[in-house]
């Protein structure tokens, strides 16, 4: 499995320069490795005072540990008085990678990926660029894809968009990096406040660790960066808590009366999805092996909905105890051989289609 990056995004131009730099500890703290900043909103003569910030505060984020991707332009160019030849001029601002927000040439960055720097490309257009530039033979150790943030509601990339666009580069074998949003932070690269910068609309409406987890399950993303600023306290601490391990995990919130044998099963630690898959529910069984005790009917319901958590009771005697995610709405075909123990999370619905036959799972209880 490839490694798995966070990155957060600062705009410092919203903050003093000791609540960038706290924020930039905090966060490092926490496990995040990767920063975005953009100077292309800067133009092309700014204000001297603002962009020597800006080069401090990114100089700074390198010396402290993180991969720097700053986000430029042919107009950052003119800013600095340089040409696309002269690239690893950004090498001595501390900038270990430039995104071009308005790309050059497929030959031209074919050729930049030579120059000891890392390049970005949009990967949300789902177009052939990235496909033209490989036909130059790049360096792919320095070329990378990284999607859009949308501030506007609803104008994100659809699920579909957004991972064929993404199987274009990485069927490249090119990593691709994503923006979640944060419900706290209200700053971007814009002047005024904007509300999540997401790159796929499904992800909007959905808490930042759920953000998170939707997208390493797509195992499609090298770097996840949020693109708003800044993540509250709450939000730190509940990324701090992911587990990067390659296994699904379900919010889930436990229907009352929950036998202590029956949350043993939930708590498992070896649920997986049964290879020969049906359409109809998600088959753990290996808890028929392990547990002995027979599971009394409790919470028994006439239809149970997409997302409800069951485990097979023992009016089935043969199956009992095997624990059964549904994944069809008003299904009624279980009758009352089945004990519905809860249901995953409204912000975890989405995982369920990712998750494939043999993926492991494990349960978070919920309140």
């Amino acid at each position: 499995m490839r490694n798995k990056y966070l990155g957060i995004s600062v705009y410092p131009e919203h903050f003093t320069e000791q609540e960038t730099i706290n924020y930039l500890k905090t966060c490092y703290e926490a496990g995040f490795r990767k920063v975005f900043l953009s100077i292309l909103q800067l133009g092309e003569e700014p204000e001297k005072d603002l962009l020597e910030y800006y080069e401090r505060i990114i100089l700074l984020a390198h010396d402290m540990g993180y991969y720097t991707v700053v986000d430029i332009s042919d107009v950052t160019l003119k800013m600095y008085k340089i040409t696309d030849n002269e690239l690893a001029f950004f090498k001595t601002k501390g900038i270990d990678c430039i995104r071009l927000d308005a790309p050059f040439l497929a030959q031209k960055v074919a050729q930049t990926t030579y120059q000891d720097l890392d390049i970005q490309i949009n990967a949300s257009n789902n177009d052939h660029f990235i496909t033209n530039i490989c036909d130059f033979m790049p360096n792919k150790d320095r070329l990378f894809g990284c999607h859009n943030f949308y501030p506007l509601a609803n104008s994100a990339l659809s699920d579909r968009l957004f991972l064929e666009s993404t199987k274009k580069f990485r069927d490249l074998d090119i990593e691709v990096s994503c923006f979640v949003g944060s419900d706290y932070g209200k700053k971007g690269p814009q002047k005024f406040d904007v509300s999540k910068l997401v790159s796929c609309e499904s992800y909007r409406n959905l808490k930042i660790k759920n953000q998170i987890k939707l997208a390493l399950s797509t195992n499609l993303f090298e770097s996840i960066y949020v693109g708003n600023q800044p993540l509250s306290n709450e939000e730190i601490k509940s990324i701090r808590e992911l587990k990067f391990d390659n296994v699904f995990e379900f919010d889930i919130k436990l229907e009352k009366n929950i036998a202590d044998y029956e949350l043993d099963i939930i708590n498992f630690n070896n649920h997986f999805w049964r290879g020969d898959a049906n359409e109809s529910f998600i088959r753990s069984t290996q808890p028929r092996v392990v547990f002995k005790n027979d599971i009394m009917p409790n919470n028994l319901n006439n239809k149970y909905n997409y997302g409800d958590v069951c485990i097979i009771n023992s009016n089935n005697k043969h199956y009992q105890k095997e624990v059964l995610i549904v994944l069809k709405d008003n299904y009624i075909d279980f009758k009352d051989s089945v004990n519905k123990i809860g249901t995953i999370s409204k912000d975890d619905l989405l995982l369920l289609k990712n998750i494939k036959p043999w993926n492991k799972f494990r349960f978070n209880i919920i309140k």
